[in-house]
Order: C-alpha cells, then structure tokens, then sequence
C-alpha cells in the first residue's frame, strides 16, 4: 500500500504514508489473543484497534497439501528500508 487511514464516525483520525510501500493488519485484539484462541469464536473484539506495520508480507501457500509459496510472492531475508510518515486527519476533511 502507499498509503493508509483509519478514522473515527466522525472523520478524524490517522493517515499512514509508506515510502515505498507497506503493509499492515489492523484487528480488534491482540496478537497473544490471536495466538491463544483455537478458533475464531474465541477471539473477543476489544475496544482497541492493534496495528501492525511491516515493509511486506510472504505470500500464502498451503504446503501441507498442495504447493508451496510460488517464488515471485516469497520473502527472502534481506537488506531494505522504508520510511512511514503519519499525519493526523481532522475530522470532516477529505485528505
């Protein structure tokens, strides 16, 4: 993504710019929750949204039964940067 924001009914909020790009998950609980829980019915929605922030996420394969990660979506370890710039957004403001 170049860019993200997440707002109040209202409108105000946070815009998050990548530089390149970025990726992110946004959810109702946190990752220890998320570790916890067996099944999704488990998972309580708290008042809080957990962001996370990441330069890229490995693409999605079973592996178990059926083929892997196809080499273009696979993660390597490597050297990178980016840079992240946030910027409050006032509510009723188109930005």
């Amino acid at each position: 993504m170049r860019w993200a924001r997440f707002t109040t009914p209202s409108g105000a909020g946070l815009r998050i710019d990548g530089d390149p790009t970025f990726d992110f998950t946004a959810r109702r609980w946190t990752a220890a929750a998320l570790e916890a829980a067996r099944h999704t019915d488990e998972l309580e929605s708290g008042s809080l949204v957990h962001l996370t922030l990441d330069v890229a996420h490995h693409g999605l394969g079973t592996a178990a039964c059926g083929p892997g990660v196809l080499p273009r979506y696979r993660l390597v370890p490597q050297k990178t940067s980016f840079t992240l710039s946030f910027r409050p957004v006032a509510g009723g403001v188109a930005n």
